[in-house]
């Protein structure tokens, strides 16, 4: 087993516990995460292509090991409203 901690830009700190089986989709979608264009994920600080997203963590190098058996999962959605300098 796998604790993934997900964080977001809207400060949602949030720990699961899930196999090493489970793909970066599937941990999204359970934590009822909308996966949008303009959103970066990163694990443990390495970004999560598009290719990735549906890769296992296993693939990814979580397998459940000492040392393999936790991580840190984070969703940025850039934000279109951020306040603007007027010059």
């Amino acid at each position: 087993m796998v604790k993934v901690t997900l964080g977001t830009n809207s400060g949602m700190r949030r720990p699961t516990i899930v196999s090493p089986e489970t793909t970066i989709r599937g941990i999204l979608e359970a934590l009822d995460i909308q996966l949008s264009t303009g959103q970066s994920l990163h694990l443990d600080g390495a970004v999560i292509v598009a290719g990735d997203i549906d890769r296992s963590l296993e693939e990814l190098g979580y397998d459940g090991s000492d040392g393999h058996d936790k991580c840190f999962l984070s969703a940025v959605d850039k934000q279109n409203n951020a306040a603007k300098t007027k010059k």
